[in-house]
């Protein structure tokens, strides 16, 4: 299942480098995004001249229009938000 970055997870006076607001295709419900907590992500991009992997898990639902929060391994720059990731 493919899924969009939004944005980091981000407070009043603090931003989550490593956590994201991911929103997959066709969830529209947080009913439906509960279904997915647990699940593995997987993020491919190209920085520079290799192609790194970035690795997370779903970790809970964010509001109720389908949106979840993912937890990676480490944290992932900010040209990739807007890019696509993929469910396992």
């Amino acid at each position: 299942m493919k899924a969009r970055i939004l944005n980091y997870r981000i407070g009043p006076k603090k931003q989550y480098s490593n956590q994201l607001l991911v929103k997959p295709e066709f969830i529209e419900s947080d009913r439906e995004a509960s279904r997915l907590i647990g699940r593995r992500l997987v993020l491919e991009a190209k920085l520079g001249r290799r192609i790194s992997k970035f690795y997370g898990r779903i970790v809970a639902v964010h509001g109720r229009k389908g949106v979840v929060v993912a937890r990676m391994n480490r944290g992932i720059p900010g040209t990739l938000i807007g890019s696509i990731a993929e469910i396992v």
